[in-house]
Formats: structure tokens, sequence, C-alpha cells
């Protein structure tokens, strides 16, 4: 997992400095590997609910939920494909290197986003 705005700042120095040559690509990876049900007890925590549990929920109504809520088909199935790749463990080929690590823990980026998390977490017990 990884904070956008980690993303932003790597892309933007990259642009500046020019520390690229014609298309290349950079594997980005925060500070350590975090599973989905600790990314769940992080944001659990700045929003006042411990006991809140990763659930994965079945494709289908996933897709379902996100298409009720405007996300287009092309937009919903690359997001499907991102989580099914997520969920069969294919991060564990990606290799941290000083260059790839970035700064923003999962702790800082819940604290950062715990509001955007408050209605989140309304929307998903209304929806899914």
């Amino acid at each position: 997992m990884i904070a956008a705005r980690d993303v932003a700042e790597f892309a933007a120095k990259s642009m500046v400095e020019l520390s690229f040559k014609g298309v290349t690509a950079q594997v980005l990876l925060g500070p350590s590997n975090v599973s989905m049900a600790e990314a769940t007890h992080s944001i659990g925590k700045v929003i006042g609910n411990e006991e809140l549990k990763y659930v994965q929920i079945p494709y289908e109504n996933l897709k379902l939920a996100l298409s009720r809520k405007g996300a287009t088909e092309n937009v919903v199935s690359e997001y499907i494909e991102m989580t099914e790749w997520y969920n069969k463990g294919s991060m564990a080929n990606l290799v941290r290197t000083e260059t790839s690590t970035t700064k923003t823990t999962i702790d800082d980026f819940a604290v950062r986003n715990s509001e955007i998390f408050k209605g989140i977490g309304a929307w998903a017990a209304a929806n899914i």
C-alpha cells in the first residue's frame, strides 16, 4: 500500500530532476508490507472503532456496490482486477529498495484521512 501523496512526490521530483529517459516505470512501495487486516485496524483506531475488522466480500458484490454509486464499467473492472491481484499475494514479488520505498506509514495515512474513512464507513454500512 502506498499513499497517493508519495506517488505524486516521486513523480514531481523525477520531472524536476529529469532523472529518467524515455518511457520508464518505477515500482513504489510504502515503508512496509501491510495486510488488509492491518490497514483496517489502523483505520479503525483513528475513527474510534478498534474492533473494526477486514471482511473480504465477493467481487460481484463489490462490482454491484461500485456500479450503484456511478463507477464506470471500466473503473469497476480495473479496481476488481487490482483487488484480485492484491488478494492473491502478488505484492510478494515486488522488491523494496531505497528508491522504491516511500515514507507514509499506514498509521500516518489513516490519521491524515480519518474524516474520509468515517464517511466511507457510513457509506459501506448502507450499501454493501
